[in-house]
């Protein structure tokens, strides 16, 4: 360990400076650090050790943990002379009790280095992010465990009112162009195709299976996930397109909610789904992206007036301006 004398002060005797690899630190790094400090009183005693602790913390290496600082008095205690020993490593050290003015706290006291907190902040964050993937880890495994057995039984349930077959052609067509444009393509998430929104049809019957309650935020994140890793991943387009379409939420009447088109076409317009005109059938799909908001009984006009949007939409007539773009009203100027 090198020693350098510190010019201009009368009351530090000796400065030991050495770094975790056994480098010296430079002397005139250090007499720029002590100018300015040649009072002898506390305050400037105390500043003094603070700004030598910090300009170890500068040119020590990488490696470094901490600055370990141990002081023992020389001379009389009333010349103020003080030795200071700075020294790098892994453990607490202290020479001999402080004499004089400065506090013995000082050098009994252990400070985090700026690596070392770099290191703290790290392992919070892994171990928060290991929380998080543990949680999804089961999340997912539970909702691939339920996932066959409750396809099965909403398949050979009543629910199942409607087959795919029973739609006329086109019809299914419309309904995914409106509600999931890249339905067959996606994995179960879409988060670029211009007006599909947010959540998929996937997600909504991620939503409709597996949640009892469902509230916007964290929810949202295990929707999402189930819907790729669960949902989308066991079971066929075709099927979730089956189920959707018999389980769709369609607004309330007296009081009791409206699931599926054949129940909907039935409580709204007294008829079996197969004698729907195209634009009955229409005005059923314009209710689903909000049903009491575009209610084909309550809110007539609201729901003509999405009908024909819809109609634009299909026609080529209007092209949806972003992802949220969803009610097809973003061009100044368009009829409704």
């Amino acid at each position: 360990m090198q020693s350098y004398g510190a010019t201009n002060r009368n009351w530090i005797s000796r400065v030991r400076l050495k770094t975790a690899g056994g480098r010296a630190i430079d002397p005139d790094r250090l007499r720029e650090v002590s100018r300015g400090h040649s009072t002898g009183d506390d305050s400037a005693e105390r500043k003094a050790v603070f700004l030598f602790r910090r300009e170890c913390l500068r040119e020590g290496p990488n490696g470094m943990k901490r600055v370990i600082i141990s002081m023992t008095s020389v001379g009389n205690a009333s010349d103020n002379q003080l030795r200071l020993n700075l020294a790098i490593g892994d453990e607490l050290r202290q020479d001999s009790p402080v004499k004089g003015h400065l506090p013995t706290a000082i050098g009994q006291t252990r400070r985090d280095t700026p690596m070392r907190k770099k290191t703290i902040a790290f392992l919070v964050a892994m171990i928060f992010v290991a929380g998080i993937t543990a949680y999804y880890v089961v999340t997912i495994v539970h909702a691939r465990s339920i996932t066959p057995g409750m396809i099965d039984s909403i398949l050979k349930s009543e629910v199942i009112r409607l087959r795919l077959m029973d739609f006329p052609d086109g019809w299914l067509d419309k309904l995914l162009t409106v509600e999931d444009p890249s339905f067959y393509r996606h994995n179960g998430i879409d988060l670029s195709t211009p007006g599909a929104g947010i959540t998929t049809i996937t997600q909504g019957m991620v939503k409709y299976l597996y949640f009892k309650k469902f509230k916007p935020g964290i929810a949202k994140l295990r929707q999402s996930v189930i819907a790729v890793f669960a949902l989308n991943a066991l079971v066929p387009k075709e099927t979730q397109l089956l189920i959707f379409v018999n389980t769709a939420y369609l607004g309330h009447y007296n009081k009791m909610p409206v699931r599926g088109f054949a129940q909907a076409a039935e409580i709204y317009f007294q008829k079996p789904f197969q004698q729907l005109s195209a634009d009955e059938y229409l005005s059923l799909v314009a209710m689903i992206i909000a049903p009491n908001t575009f209610h084909v009984k309550k809110y007539p006009e609201m729901n003509a007036t999405r009908v024909r949007r819809i109609k634009n939409l299909l026609n080529g007539e209007y092209k949806p301006k972003g992802l949220m773009d969803l009610y097809y009203d973003k061009d100044i100027g368009m009829v409704n």
